[in-house]
């Protein structure tokens, strides 16, 4: 009796290793031939797409268009860069500052630069009528080449390239070191508001 006892022990014991083998080699296959089946793979690859197309759209959402206005190399009227920028802030304000960035580095075609080397933007604030006032520093006056086309064309490249590039934005009050100014160089008065004016060519 106690021999049947024992060799039913053993049977049952043998059974549950034969199950617990068997169970280890197939949750192994299956893993297996689900990281080799093609339909996984694919399916993985669909959801990395997935995620490389939203980064993208994202990507895409963080760029912006401009249109800059320069001066065409005979100086005689301004001439539109199309350039495209990363937006490093998605606020208007701090977006205006950063298309005024672009201006007064210059162009990269074959026009002028319209805005002194050197100049800096010392603030920019939109009012609640829109109209947006953008305060430079000295050396837009300093370093100005002087002359009233010349102030003409600089006037109208800050004005025609911010209300260009921001629909809300209608007119401009352009400050020098936080103050109005009677004219840039004695030409232009800049106590008035400007709004765009196309002084472009087309040719």
């Amino acid at each position: 009796m106690n021999i049947q006892h024992f060799n039913d022990k053993g049977f049952i014991g043998n059974f549950l290793f034969i199950i617990i083998i068997t169970l280890v080699i197939g949750i192994g296959l299956f893993i297996w031939t689900k990281n080799k089946n093609p339909l996984y793979s694919l399916s993985n690859n669909k959801l990395l797409s997935e995620i490389n197309l939203k980064s993208s759209e994202i990507r895409e959402e963080n760029k912006l268009l401009l249109e800059l206005f320069f001066s065409d190399k005979y100086h005689s009227c301004l001439q539109i860069e199309e350039r495209e920028i990363e937006v490093v802030k998605n606020n208007l304000q701090d977006k205006i500052h950063q298309v005024l960035i672009e201006l007064i580095n210059g162009p990269s075609d074959n026009f002028v630069e319209t805005i002194p080397s050197g100049t800096k933007i010392r603030s920019v604030y939109v009012d609640q009528g829109n109209i947006v006032y953008l305060d430079f520093s000295q050396e837009i006056v300093q370093e100005h080449p002087g002359g009233s086309w010349a102030e003409v064309v600089t006037i109208y490249s800050i004005v025609n390239t911010i209300t260009k590039n921001f629909s809300s934005i209608k007119e401009v009050k352009l400050l020098i070191n936080g103050t109005e100014r009677e004219t840039l160089c004695g030409h232009i008065s800049l106590r008035r508001i400007f709004s765009y004016l196309p002084l472009t060519c087309d040719y």
